[in-house]
């Protein structure tokens, strides 16, 4: 890859990685101020059982997408890493160049369109539950 292509996308994914943070910061900050906390900060307990269940998956969604937004943020380092060595684009199975349309749309992608799906549903560990979020 050229160092002008190589510049281009190291300002994506640097781009994309500011989003994820400032994503990673709104979870965080909506995670505090779920049912059970008031806004002077009082504990606020509940006795209804639909409460209580529903104040807990709420903690444990805030939890999955905070997990996410971290792996998400270790690809977009992993593939500046791979910029600054020169492999960024290569297929890390078949070492094939990674067209540039994928790299635009997913720039931390690590493997071409042949050989990706096999291996990211892999490492995902296979999670049907909600397809988008990967």
């Amino acid at each position: 890859m050229n160092p002008k292509d190589s510049e281009y996308f190291k300002n994506i994914i640097l781009e994309r990685h500011k989003k994820a943070l400032r994503s990673e910061g709104i979870l965080e900050s909506d995670s505090i101020s779920k049912p059970g906390n008031t806004d002077s900060g009082d504990l606020r307990y509940t006795t209804h059982l639909a409460d209580l269940g529903s104040d807990t998956m709420g903690r444990e969604l805030d939890s999955y997408f905070n997990a996410r937004a971290k792996k998400y943020r270790k690809h977009l380092n992993e593939a500046l890493e791979r910029i600054d060595k020169g492999t960024y684009g290569l297929c890390l199975v078949c070492s094939k160049k990674i067209p540039k349309e994928r790299l635009e749309s997913v720039p931390h992608t690590r493997y071409c369109v042949s050989i990706g799906g096999n291996h990211e549903n892999k490492e995902v560990g296979e999670y049907d539950g909600i397809r988008q979020w990967r």
